[in-house]
């Protein structure tokens, strides 16, 4: 697991939040996340008007245990992030998350249908031997389609 803000946070603009993760939900730390029914955080499914969010950390982590909050980006940043579904991407890419059953969470290239846009694609490079998407984050996020 990998993820970065690389721009506007903690200071210079970017929206975050903090909700109590869905019991045994599994959110890994720069994943698209979004809230449900009672306001708990689950894995974003690329629904039609879908309000996905960026996990700044995973569920199981200390800080999140302990606070029972899983801290995350509205919009307004540009994120690195390791959680996308293998494929090609190069810098313009429009990115929607996943609709397919077990990548719930993870992004790709936008498909269109309906799906929300969840960001752009600003680079892709390897950081300590990881391949990470660099994604321009709008707000708000998922208001596109």
């Amino acid at each position: 697991m990998a993820m970065n803000v690389t721009k506007n946070w903690p200071l210079g603009g970017a929206l975050e939040d903090s909700a109590k993760p869905k019991d045994l939900e599994g959110i890994i730390a720069g994943m698209a996340v979004k809230k449900d029914a009672s306001g708990e955080l689950i894995k974003a499914v690329g629904a039609v008007k879908e309000q996905a969010y960026f996990a700044l950390d995973s569920q199981d982590a200390f800080d999140v245990i302990e606070s029972k909050r899983i801290p995350y980006i509205l919009g307004n940043a540009q994120v690195q992030t390791d959680q996308f579904v293998a494929g090609a991407y190069v810098p313009g890419d429009e990115l929607q998350v996943s609709v397919t059953g077990g990548e719930e969470g993870l992004v790709k290239v936008h498909l269109g249908a309906g799906a929300p846009t969840y960001g752009w694609v600003d680079a892709v490079e390897t950081v300590d031997g990881v391949v990470m998407l660099t994604i321009n984050k709008p707000i708000p996020m998922g208001a596109a389609s």
